[in-house]
């Protein structure tokens, strides 16, 4: 059955380097001296910082697709990275400071807000941009469905969930809302992450998109300690900077 597992891998992940089969032991061996992204098992096991995608040995087709989704999660993730470490690296102009109030609107902003579902959470941060046209209902349901579908792969920066859909969803121009809830939730299908802060994202040119902007002050400490107070105003939220 692992030989099965193995041709089956292969086959449908040609864009991967699929290593294997091997035993428990071998896998913690071979993850110890090689970069691993995921692991795939037929046993459930546990490997410290590796995710693990526990499978039956014939690999149905439900299966196969929760492995490929973990793999979209990973690359997605892997690339937002990127751009961020990219972007965080100072240059020329490196000494200006990028303020929250540089992306967002003050009416796009709600603070202390209480909710208990992520999905409510996204259309309660959606909502300034929906009344304004910049982005459609269908933007919002595609916001949604990308998290039911993939999971919680948007959560770049520790308590920050920056949702978004695709050009083709129905955003008119860049634009970005924040919605800080009064306590974290949690965030996914299976709830696989907390959340404190949501970052909608309405994306029309990719290539400028405010994530490049937002990021960078959201995952600093700082801005990951105001987010924790209770008494939290929208303009000491504009005011947090990288």
């Amino acid at each position: 059955s692992s030989s099965v597992l193995m041709t089956r891998l292969s086959y449908a992940l040609a864009e991967c380097t699929v290593v294997g089969p091997m035993t428990e032991g071998e896998a913690r061996a071979y993850v110890a001296r090689n970069p691993v992204d995921l692991v795939v098992s037929t046993t459930d096991c546990r490997l410290p910082d590796i995710p693990v995608v526990t499978v039956d040995p014939l690999l149905g087709q439900s299966e196969m697709e929760r492995v490929k989704s973990r793999i979209m999660q990973l690359s997605y993730s892997k690339i937002c990275s990127y751009f961020l470490r990219s972007y965080a690296t100072p240059g020329e102009g490196g000494d200006v400071v990028h303020h929250v109030r540089d992306f967002v609107r003050p009416e796009d902003v709600r603070v202390g807000v209480d909710c208990d579902d992520w999905r409510e959470a996204i259309r309660l941060a959606a909502r300034p941009l929906l009344a304004r046209g910049l982005v459609g209902q269908r933007y919002v349901d595609r916001m949604i469905s990308a998290v039911e579908d993939y999971g919680p792969y948007m959560v770049l920066t520790p308590r920050t969930a920056y949702v978004h859909a695709g050009m083709a969803d129905g955003a008119r121009e860049n634009c970005a809302s924040v919605l800080v809830l009064s306590h974290d939730i949690p965030f996914g299908p299976h709830g696989e992450k907390r959340v404190r802060c949501i970052v909608v994202l309405g994306i029309h040119d990719a290539e400028r998109s405010l994530l490049l902007g937002l990021a960078p002050i959201f995952e600093r400490d700082q801005t990951i300690r105001a987010l924790e107070r209770p008494d939290l105003t929208v303009s000491e939220l504009l005011d947090q900077h990288d």
